[in-house]
């Protein structure tokens, strides 16, 4: 199962579930790409940290998502992580477990 599918079982029990694409970059778009990515999101915006973030960018990125959600589904397995240096999705996970925050692990 997919991300995006456990998502959509989710709003089918919860609707008032979001889904939000939160840019990491493009702060600024075009109404065609916004209406674009709203056939699939139900809101986007790039937040202001983010900007001239250089490499941190996704980690800012999903440090913003996990701070402005009660929930956390994370597509992670440990088995399948690299040993060597830590993934985007371990930095956030282990970010939002230290948030206390709720969550849903798919593997």
């Amino acid at each position: 199962m997919t991300s995006k599918q456990a998502i959509d079982i989710f709003k089918e029990k919860y609707p008032h579930i979001k889904r939000i694409y939160v840019r990491a970059e493009f702060p600024y778009i075009s109404e065609k790409y916004k209406t674009y990515l709203l056939n699939f999101y139900d809101e986007t915006y790039c937040p202001e940290k983010v900007i001239g973030a250089g490499k941190a960018v996704y980690v800012k990125r999903n440090y913003e998502m996990i701070d402005n959600s009660r929930f956390c589904i994370v597509y992670y397995n440990y088995e399948n992580s690299p040993i060597s240096r830590k993934s985007g999705t371990k930095i956030a996970l282990d970010y939002a477990m230290k948030r206390n925050k709720k969550i849903i692990r798919i593997s």
